[in-house]
């Protein structure tokens, strides 16, 4: 879907529209009566929880992330009627009950088509197709299967939970089996994460970049020599926060015994993989460790260390065109690299292009 570029409100919902009834012939005949109307509401509600979001932010001069932090104030709040509009509309659009979560009922569909995936079968979805009854939209997680669908959609549901505050963290986590009370937050320097012990086995959870220090972090990419081989050397500072946080949270909560598995994106993945490689020297063995969009960690010496000895299965999800999972570059990563940044450039290239073609077509209907 290619990405509209920012103009005013008032042009850009014209082109909108015009163009979705350009678009609607197309798809009448596989939509329900009265489908079209259930997409322009969800259409309509993203619209304005955009338009809210920067009118908001420009107003207060605020980041996204001030401007969420809001959302835990009591009380009346614009941003989370909106939320709740949105919600509404794309309940309607899906066939969800009032009383289901939003977010649960679509991890649950990802997890559907990752099934469906990997048994071979096609995935035919259709807008506003009325959704079959569920007994259960709980996300669920196998060990003895720790390279299903369902895990990979398990962690990625968890590492995006990270970002949440600490208060919708313990609410949600219930989505995923777990209890607010077995859950315990990691803070420490430029780092914070979560422990959520489930039955039979227990994920450690890191949040990703959001603060100018873990920009600094990221950004410094001399080595710094640890027990584990040659480590980035921004995120070798966080090492004595994940000793000291992490690996005190695991001694007080969980017998040694008890399988341990580890999950986080961006900065978080690389924290996951240095906090894996922690435990192990403490005499815990987890089980197994997603990472998405994860940057490099360390050096041959640190692979060598690594491979001799880490026993747990190790998945790392990157995007092919994504330059984080590629720094620091090294040799091999030049081409990686050289196709990520001339597909930006290309994309910044065609948004002024695309916006004079939108235009010209405007004027000839």
């Amino acid at each position: 879907m290619k990405r509209r570029p920012l103009g005013s409100a008032g042009r850009s919902g014209m082109r909108g529209r015009r163009s979705f009834e350009r678009f609607a012939h197309r798809s009448t005949s596989e939509l329900p009566e009265g489908g079209q109307k259930i997409i322009r509401a969800v259409i309509e509600a993203a619209r304005s929880l955009r338009a809210l979001l920067r009118e908001i932010m420009a107003a207060n001069d605020w980041s996204l992330r001030d401007l969420y932090r809001t959302l835990e104030t009591p009380g009346t709040n614009r941003l989370r009627d909106a939320h709740a509009a949105l919600d509404s509309a794309v309940r309607a659009a899906y066939g969800m009950e009032a009383t289901e979560d939003t977010l649960a009922c679509l991890l649950h569909l990802n997890q559907e088509c990752g099934d469906r995936e990997s048994k071979g079968q096609s995935i035919k979805l259709r807008l506003c197709q009325r959704a079959k009854p569920r007994t259960s939209t709980m996300p669920t997680f196998d060990l003895n299967r720790l390279d299903s669908p369902k895990n990979m959609a398990f962690a990625v549901g968890l590492s995006a939970l990270a970002y949440q505050g600490e208060d919708t963290i313990k609410t949600q986590i219930e989505q995923f089996g777990g209890t607010p009370e077995a859950v315990h937050f990691l803070r420490g320097t430029n780092l914070f994460g979560f422990v959520a012990k489930f039955s039979g086995f227990a994920f450690i959870v890191f949040r990703g970049s959001q603060s100018r220090g873990d920009w600094k972090d990221n950004l410094d990419i001399r080595t710094a020599r640890t027990f584990c081989g040659d480590v980035h050397y921004g995120f070798a500072r966080c090492l004595y926060s994940l000793s000291e946080h992490v690996i005190r949270e695991i001694e007080a909560s969980f017998d040694k015994p008890y399988k341990l598995c580890l999950t986080g994106h961006s900065k978080g993945g690389a924290l996951a993989v240095l906090a894996t490689a922690l435990l192990r020297k403490n005499g815990y063995d987890p089980v197994a460790l997603y990472t998405f969009g994860q940057p490099k960690v360390g050096g041959k010496s640190f692979v060598k260390w690594w491979e001799q000895n880490i026993n747990a299965e190790y998945y790392r999800v990157v995007n092919g065109v994504d330059i984080v999972p590629h720094l620091p570059p090294s040799l091999e990563d030049i081409p990686s690299l050289l196709i990520a940044c001339v597909s930006v450039i290309l994309y910044l290239i065609a948004l002024p292009v695309n916006a004079l073609l939108r235009r010209k077509r405007v004027r000839n209907q």
